[in-house]
């Protein structure tokens, strides 16, 4: 399986062990003829019970570079068919975590959006 990357960085080997979810249309409306319409672009959540600090340092200093988020000009990821696609803008969000146990973060959320 071919490998995701953002930014031309390569994803943790860690990511096998998270959850990972594409919402191609975050926001969706009805038009005035019952159709769906959709705003907005697609984003992706990525959630970690655990993730080592090698792998935040990945996610806070390689791929964020330490700011609230990073804007990135390329990135390859999986869409919710499971088909790896390229694209030329998303927006990485820092990641957020609810402790650290030992070594280990608990409780990692990261969050790409403006995927397009």
């Amino acid at each position: 399986m071919a490998s995701m990357t953002i930014g031309g960085n390569a994803m943790t080997d860690e990511l096998e062990n998270a959850s990972y979810q594409f919402v191609r249309f975050p926001y969706t409306e009805r038009n005035g003829l019952g159709e769906a319409v959709s705003g907005g672009y697609a984003e992706v959540t990525i959630n970690y019970q655990y993730l080592s600090l090698e792998g935040m340092q990945y996610w806070a200093t390689t791929i964020c570079t330490g700011l609230p988020s990073k804007t990135h000009a390329s990135a390859s990821l999986y869409n919710d068919l499971s088909v790896l696609t390229s694209y030329t803008n998303c927006v990485v969000i820092y990641p957020t975590y609810e402790a650290i146990e030992g070594v280990y973060y608990r409780g990692v959320t990261v969050k790409i959006e403006q995927i397009n």
